[in-house]
């Protein structure tokens, strides 16, 4: 076997020339294994990219396609990859025939009918391929509202800790009575999801047909007249269990758990490889997303694996100073605050990022920091009020580009960036990422009995797992993680089953 994973490694693409010893060993399970579903829980520096393929290699697969949540990422498995073909969705195409994009395109009003788009072009391209990167929204929406020419032999769904969100979004279904104002169509606001479905229907044909015409006639407002209808039918559509989330203008539903969207999923491709740095201790996703009551058998295998990377060069420190909480006082802040000066002024040689939950926090951590004429030079963080003009991507550029000694503070950058190298040495986390119990669905799934709780506090430790990868990238990279607020503790004590084994090698508690 070990022969076979080293050859199929070869075949890859010029950036892999031979497998790390921990994707044989993971590969080497799963061949003997050879589960249906496969949970794969790795961190940074496995090699997560390359391992799917291989699996896809090592099975025969004549399909295997990688769902991801951003083009971005597409792009870089299109990049890393041999024969890799992105699919996009139609927006990202322009129709020929109305010069609208392809997502209003005059094939939508004429079933059958195809022009030249380069849509048609990279479906064919994508009806030929072995290899194809998709985001889950458009394998979503073709698996649901359209077809897949292809089953795939295998399905890689990459950042898997996102799953839960990325179904409950598709799943989330809203009418706009600004949007049908905007097109003249009476939409009075409704109180309730029966209110709205009854709306709904009556509306459904005269929407509908206003949607052709507009197609056929390149009509600038046919996105409107099309999201309306898309809007129409996902309100049609709500089952009983859609709970409502938001009334008014805007009408808003969406069920507890995406399982449906979840079954369709897993069930569409023969095999399917669900992988991520952290996936809520494996059973508490598979038990969110209804994968443990599809069959009296197990359904799926999860593996779990420590690091590569020597633990020594990132750890993660519990150094608490107060336990925060929306109860929390000023001067419990303001503690919090004087520790934080304290670090950004004796790290003054090297670059460093603080973590809060939450856009209001940024200015309580710093407000010590801001006192003193040496340290306040060197802070960057979002504009608050009026002034929240600059961009956030400009703001993080522009943390990579400072010179030593730069702090960065923010409350979204935890997830889905790279402070690799010199870019940041050390991190603070002042607030425990606990997800936001005034989201309506949160709160409620919170407090679902049995799971519910477990949700929220694998959600939690996700999101701090997540966050100290930020600053270990490579086997040759180093920086440490502080986690400062001491609510940490107690989620810690009783939750920690759910927290990846990496986290737990690099943790110093």
């Amino acid at each position: 076997m070990t022969d076979l994973i080293n050859s199929v490694f070869h075949k890859l693409g010029p950036k892999y020339e031979e497998p790390r010893p921990i994707q044989t060993q993971l590969l080497r399970q799963l061949m003997e294994d050879r589960p249906k579903l496969a949970m794969v829980e790795a961190s940074t520096g496995i090699g997560k990219s390359a391992l799917g393929i291989a699996y896809g290699e090592l099975i025969g697969s004549k399909l295997t396609t990688v769902l991801t949540a951003t083009i971005s990422l597409q792009e870089q498995y299109e990049r890393d990859f041999d024969d890799m073909v992105v699919f996009k969705g139609r927006g990202n195409y322009e129709c020929v025939d109305n010069e609208l994009s392809a997502a209003e395109g005059v094939c939508l009003s004429r079933p059958g009918y195809r022009c030249d788009s380069d849509y048609y072009v990279m479906l064919r391209e994508v009806e030929r391929a072995k290899r194809v990167a998709a985001n889950y929204a458009v394998y979503l929406n073709h698996l649901f509202y359209s077809r897949l020419d292809r089953r795939p032999d295998l399905l890689v769904c990459d950042e898997g800790h996102r799953l839960l969100d990325i179904l409950t979004q598709f799943e989330t279904v809203k009418l706009d009575a600004g949007l049908a104002l905007k097109l003249r169509v009476l939409g009075p606001g409704w109180d309730s999801l029966k209110r709205a479905k009854t709306w709904a229907r009556e509306n459904k044909d005269k929407v509908q047909s206003k949607m052709q015409d507009a197609i056929i006639n390149g009509d600038k407002k046919a996105k409107l007249w099309a999201q309306l209808y898309r809007q129409i039918t996902g309100i049609i559509g709500a089952g009983e269990d859609y709970i409502t989330l938001k009334t008014g203008e805007v009408l808003e539903a969406a069920p507890l758990w995406p399982r449906k969207a979840a079954k369709r999923l897993f069930s569409s491709a023969r095999n399917v490889l669900i992988q991520s740095a952290t996936l809520y201790g494996g059973h508490t996703l598979a038990e969110l997303l209804g994968l443990t009551n599809l069959s009296a058998r197990p359904t799926y295998s999860f593996y779990t694996v420590p690091s590569p990377f020597d633990s020594a060069r990132w750890p993660t420190y519990y150094r608490p100073v107060v336990s925060l909480s929306k109860s929390s006082t000023n001067e419990e802040w303001n503690r919090m605050a004087e520790v934080v000066h304290d670090y950004v002024h004796r790290y003054r040689n090297v670059k460093g990022v603080i973590h809060v939950a939450a856009k209001n926090q940024v200015e309580r951590v710093m407000r010590s920091t801001r006192l003193c004429e040496r340290c306040s030079s060197r802070l960057l963080s979002p504009q608050m009020g009026r002034q929240a003009t600059r961009d956030r991507g400009q703001l993080i550029q522009g943390f990579r580009d400072s010179p030593p000694g730069t702090w960065l503070c923010h409350y979204s950058v935890g997830e889905g960036e790279s402070f690799d190298d010199d870019t940041a040495r050390i991190q603070l986390i002042c607030k425990t990422p606990y997800p936001d119990l005034s989201d309506k669905l949160t709160k409620l799934r919170s407090e679902e009995p049995g799971m519910g709780r477990r949700m929220y506090a694998a959600m939690t430790l996700a999101r701090i797992a997540q966050t100290s990868g930020r600053v270990m990238r490579h086997d040759r990279d180093f920086g440490e993680t502080v986690l400062l607020d001491g609510s940490f503790g107690r989620l810690w004590a009783w939750h920690k089953d759910l927290s990846p084994a990496w986290f737990k090698d690099i943790l110093v508690y």
